[in-house]
């Protein structure tokens, strides 16, 4: 460029390079003039500051220069993040196989594989840990068809090249959860914009986990762990009602106990289709965990609405109300620490044996109603003051014994049998899963619970009103994990 490059350096105490161009004057303009005062200004706004340490952040650098690795690792060595580099998008998945990252930086132009397909790979990776893992491009052309380009296809910002080490690090600073930083100077965004965009984090999970109304979990649990509900219906005299948004258990068995109609029906194929493209705007799998196969028409249809979708799975947790709820928690909990797909769905599966799941049914009028069992055995329990306990085993409902009497005796009888082989027993969580019962009621089964087998953690839940329509007033069940010791671990369940 016809220009000179010259070096002044002193031992010890750092180096000036001086470069002189010869440029055309296109505007005639006076710059301004340069004081002291000014000369000293921007001297400071030109000074480097460091914005933020992340000691225990990871992130990924993928670039096919060498050159533009070395300095994108060098521009945050200041932050103290562990960085790994990699030279192609093979090698990005290659490590993402193995290593979960909190960020991860991509060149854009790249040959083979450039930063786009390998994005889409990496999203989509079988058994990946990076799935879910904000990336942002870097891209030698900031312009706004390139803002679009990296929006539509699902990054979370982009950096325009050369960057900056102020840049860089504020780029990274937005992108890294907020626990692994701790902030120096907050970052102004305002004059660079132009360089570095960060996109509205409407971020999709990489699997989410999902399930039908009658799961019977606390809602705080529901919250906490993102779990979305496709409702079943309440079908009565009235109307069909959505089952936990427009009747309540309370208000169903209300109307029923006057000798009205009142049953559940499961979702059909169109419903779930629409769930599972609206919650396909939120993740990139789904994972829908359903009521024993056997007991209702839900995993059928599920099933039929999964083909639809190339990334939905549907899996029998062969329970229901809270023993199907323990199954979908303990999946939403592998899925929020990063569990891969396959791994879940095969542990819902090894889990079905795992969970204890008996009601006891105080009147069987209602299942007479709804089909359950016969008139003739209706008839036989009302005169005999008999309780069945129903259990689920191989995702079909069975009568797994008899217990007879008023109620106090009749929950004893039904404790000693569920809770027998305490050491057996994983105490660190139970549902009490009730469907009218008082309060008085519901204390006298707590109290006996700590007396047979004390738990760590007790939910009394009521029962959605699909299950509710079904089991009556008075029911009420023991719902716990057994113990294993290889098969999983539930250190983590929530409080």
């Amino acid at each position: 460029m016809g220009g000179k490059i010259g070096v002044n350096s002193v031992y010890t105490k750092g180096s000036t390079f001086v470069v002189t161009l010869e440029q055309d004057i296109v505007d005639e303009k006076e710059l301004g003039t340069f004081t002291l005062s000014s000369r000293a200004r921007q001297h400071k706004e030109g000074m480097y500051q460091q914005s933020f340490e992340a000691p225990d952040a990871h992130i990924l650098v993928v670039d096919d220069n060498d050159m533009n690795l070395m300095v994108v690792t060098k521009l945050l060595s200041a932050t103290k993040a562990q960085i790994d580099t990699a030279a192609s998008g093979a090698e990005c998945l290659k490590l993402t196989q193995n290593h979960r990252y909190d960020c991860i930086l991509m060149d854009h132009l790249m040959p083979e594989m450039n930063g786009i397909e390998c994005f889409h790979a990496l999203r989509v990776q079988p058994g990946g840990l990076c799935q879910d893992v904000p990336v942002i491009a870097l891209t030698a052309n900031a312009g706004s068809d390139n803002q679009q380009l990296y929006r539509q296809e699902g990054f979370s910002g982009y950096l325009a090249k050369p960057v900056s080490g102020a840049l860089l690090e504020a780029a990274v600073l937005n992108i890294l959860p907020k626990e692994l930083v701790k902030i120096y100077q907050e970052t102004d965004y305002s004059e660079k914009e132009k360089d570095v965009l960060i996109f509205e984090r409407a971020k999709r999970r990489s699997i989410i986990v999902t399930t039908d109304s009658v799961c019977d979990l606390p809602e705080s649990l529901k919250k906490e762990y993102g779990i979305s509900v496709c409702p079943y219906y309440v079908c009565t005299d009235e109307g069909r009602f959505l089952d936990g948004q427009e009747v309540s258990p309370d208000e169903l068995l209300a109307h029923i106990m006057q000798g009205r109609e009142g049953y559940s029906q499961a979702p059909g194929v169109e419903d779930y289709e629409r769930f599972f493209a609206e919650k396909l705007t939120e993740a990139q799998n789904v994972i829908h965990i359903t009521m024993a196969k056997h007991v209702s028409d839900g995993y059928q249809n599920a099933i039929e609405a999964a083909k639809s979708f190339n990334n939905v799975t549907v899996v029998d947790s062969g329970h229901l109300s809270s023993s199907m709820g323990l199954s979908v928690l303990y999946a939403a909990h592998l899925a929020e620490r990063h569990t891969a797909k396959a791994e879940i769905i095969e542990s819902v599966g090894e889990m079905e044996r795992f969970i204890s799941s008996a009601f006891i049914i105080d009147n069987t009028h209602m299942m007479c109603r709804s089909g359950r069992i016969s008139k003739r055995i209706q008839v036989l329990c009302d005169a005999l003051l008999l309780h069945p306990v129903l259990a689920l085993k191989k995702s079909r409902m069975v009568v797994d014994g008899m217990v007879v009497g008023g109620f106090e005796y009749a929950t004893k009888k039904y404790m000693r049998k569920v809770l027998k082989e305490t050491k057996l027993i994983d105490r660190r969580i139970l549902f009490i899963t009730y469907s009218g019962l008082d309060e008085k009621k519901l204390q006298y089964i707590q109290n006996m619970v700590k007396q047979y087998c004390p738990f760590e953690r007790v939910y009394l839940q009521k029962a959605s009103s699909a299950i509710a329509s079904n089991c009556g007033p008075g029911s009420f069940g023991l719902l716990f994990f057994k113990k294993d010791e290889g098969l999983f671990s539930l250190e983590s369940m929530p409080e």
